[in-house]
């Protein structure tokens, strides 16, 4: 199994390093949040079993929203969001809960392409259907109006889902489990720690050349190349510009044709991808991409490995 080279890792490293999170949430359905929340699963369920509802768009692009109760209050909608590297709350709904302010700081998170401004850290005891979180620290931020008006009220990132050692998402029964890692074709990945964020690379090939850092991103409902990628591959352009809604701020971007791309020995689906000038906020020259929902639910079963370092896909196109 093929990892991402530890030189592209360092400076996708050095991308990322000053960043909260990374994360590129293409809102695909708006409504109330009622409307958003996916059904709770009978009380006999498995345990570390979680039901989040998959939003479908065009292009196959797919979101995926669980139900987060806080302090016994709510549920209230949140996205599984492995691009995340930290987990975020909405700022207003941070307030109206009264959450225990841990540091108060001013800093930039790094969404896809462009950037924003958190709030304070606060202490959260929380949990996902019938799953107990463990209690930790996030940072809130005023989601940007896109996102806003979908009634998501936060990012359950990586940092916490590396605690339960995996992440295993059914897109097509709209099941979530925890600490499982099914059978399947797998393909190594680089999990990345660094003061308590967590980020997860893998390789991907683009046109026979490469690897790439992609980081592994299920908040992304497009998977993302970096212009200068799209460039190197004479990527064609079928649609932009369009409007990118990430974590607290907007973008423009075009829509690319991505034809023959591989992670590892795996062949990934002809599909598109978003064309974004910076997508993890480096610098130009910078050869990277982002893997989203889109491309992540065609293989029907998705799992992070969190504890073993790789990424296995379950099912079929």
């Amino acid at each position: 199994m093929n990892a991402p080279h530890p030189r592209s890792v360092r400076r996708v490293l050095a991308l990322i390093a000053t960043a909260a999170l990374v994360a590129a949430a293409v809102v695909v359905a708006r409504g109330r949040s009622e409307d958003l929340l996916p059904p709770p699963l009978p009380p006999r369920a498995p345990r570390g079993e979680l039901s989040v509802r998959v939003l479908r768009g065009p292009h196959h692009a797919a979101l995926l929203v669980a139900r987060v109760r806080i302090d016994g209050k709510g549920p209230y909608p949140f996205l599984v969001d492995t691009g995340a590297a930290i987990s975020v709350v909405n700022a207003p709904l941070a307030a109206e809960l009264h959450l225990p302010v841990v540091q108060r700081r001013s800093g930039r998170l790094q969404g896809a392409g462009c950037t924003s401004s958190s709030g304070e850290d606060r202490m959260v005891r929380w949990r996902v259907g019938n799953v107990g979180l463990p209690a930790i620290d996030v940072s809130t931020v005023h989601l940007s109006p896109s996102t806003a008006s979908s009634s998501v009220q936060g990012l359950l990132g990586s940092d916490l889902w590396d605690r339960f050692g995996s992440l295993s998402i059914d897109y097509h029964r709209g099941v979530v489990r925890l600490g499982v890692v099914p059978a399947g074709k797998s393909v190594g990945v680089r999990v990345v720690t660094t003061g308590g964020e967590v980020v997860v690379l893998v390789p991907v090939d683009v046109g026979g050349k490469g690897p790439y850092p992609f980081v592994v991103d299920t908040g992304a409902s497009e998977s993302v190349v970096s212009q200068d990628l799209a460039r190197t591959h004479h990527l064609r352009r079928i649609e932009g510009p369009v409007t990118v809604a990430a974590v607290g701020c907007t973008s423009k971007a075009s829509m690319v044709e991505v034809t023959h791309w591989r992670s590892g020995t795996i062949p990934l689906p002809s599909g598109v991808a978003l064309s974004l000038p910076h997508p993890l906020g480096g610098r130009s020259g910078d050869q990277v991409g982002i893997l989203g929902s889109n491309e992540l639910s065609r293989f029907g079963t998705a799992t992070i490995d969190y504890a073993g370092s790789r990424l296995v896909f379950s099912g079929g196109t």
